[in-house]
């Protein structure tokens, strides 16, 4: 079995790629990256403040673009790493829509 460190970071924290400095530093070039950070707010699509779209789309979308794309240069530059990206809807689909919530998408990066 392998042994690999890890380190998570609050979702709050993604949005930024300062929070890649404590993990360099501590573990070396990324050469993982899982993507597991999303929040979700269920109102009345005209109830919906600007506020609260612009809070899901940097932490859903803007959080994980940012990271992927500074942590590529570690993994061509190792010549190996991967990107993975799960999605998971809030418990509330499950409970009440019966749906399973959960998504995968996995990227390797290949040097150009």
């Amino acid at each position: 079995m392998w042994r690999v460190p890890i380190m998570r970071m609050p979702p709050h924290v993604m949005i930024s790629t300062a929070c890649l400095r404590p993990i360099r530093a501590e573990l070396g070039p990324v050469q993982v990256l899982i993507n597991n950070a999303a929040v979700a707010d269920f109102h009345p699509f005209l109830d919906v403040t600007d506020e609260a779209l612009e809070r899901i789309c940097r932490i859903n979308l803007m959080g994980p673009f940012i990271l992927t794309r500074e942590v590529i240069p570690d993994m061509l530059q190792a010549g190996w790493g991967r990107v993975s990206a799960v999605t998971i809807y809030s418990r509330w689909i499950v409970t009440r829509m019966g749906r399973n919530p959960q998504g995968f998408g996995e990227a390797r990066p290949r040097p150009g």
